[in-house]
């Protein structure tokens, strides 16, 4: 069983993984590998996550992705400082801690899957083979990858820098709206499965 957010933020393993649980990772990202595996008779399905454990899992991604926000807008901060006053080295040593932060961030991995992928996750509703297949969310756009290697040490620099953080801005309120819509998803069905019991 997923582990609450509570502890698993206190609790990583140093290297930008946080600690695995018993669910299969791949359950997450490949719904169609529990079909094949019983159709060859190679391996047992993955165990998917219910409802709630994948709820769990976005409110994880969603505690991540709000880190995230706050390191591009201090970043965006020092580029507009740099880029309207006297370049001051320390903005930029600042603007690339934060650009190292939010690249560790993207590059997390949760039960051995990254957090933030192309790939669907699915999880499994009460009963067997009622799946919810879900949007996954993706930090591997060149928006973000452009703000995180851009650099403060010029004013030119900076002036360019503050446009692509607004990009990777704009870009992480349109996966913040995915993750919305999936916990929306998850809670409505959780719902009506309530209701059905």
């Amino acid at each position: 069983m997923f582990e609450s957010y509570n502890r698993l933020k206190g609790s990583g393993n140093g290297d930008g993984n946080l600690p695995a649980s018993r669910f299969d990772h791949e359950a997450f990202t490949s719904p169609k590998r529990a079909q094949d595996t019983q159709t060859v008779g190679i391996e047992p399905a993955p165990v998917l996550p219910t409802l709630e454990q994948a709820a769990e899992f976005f409110q994880v991604r969603a505690q991540f992705l709000a880190k995230i926000r706050v390191h591009l807008e201090k970043m965006r901060d020092l580029a507009h400082s740099n880029a309207e006053a006297k370049v001051n080295d320390e903005n930029s040593q600042q603007f690339y801690h934060h650009a190292c932060t939010i690249r560790q961030i993207a590059s997390t991995t949760y039960n051995g899957a990254p957090l933030f992928a192309k790939g669907g996750i699915v999880a499994e509703g009460r009963e067997k083979g009622n799946q919810l297949v879900m949007e996954g969310l993706d930090l591997s756009h060149h928006s973000i990858a452009a703000a995180t290697a851009a650099c403060i040490t010029s004013k030119t620099a900076a002036r360019a820098s503050e446009e692509l953080l607004g990009r990777a801005l704009h870009y992480l309120t349109v996966v913040e709206s995915v993750l919305d819509a999936n916990l929306s998803r998850l809670a409505v069905l959780g719902k009506h499965i309530q209701l059905a019991g």
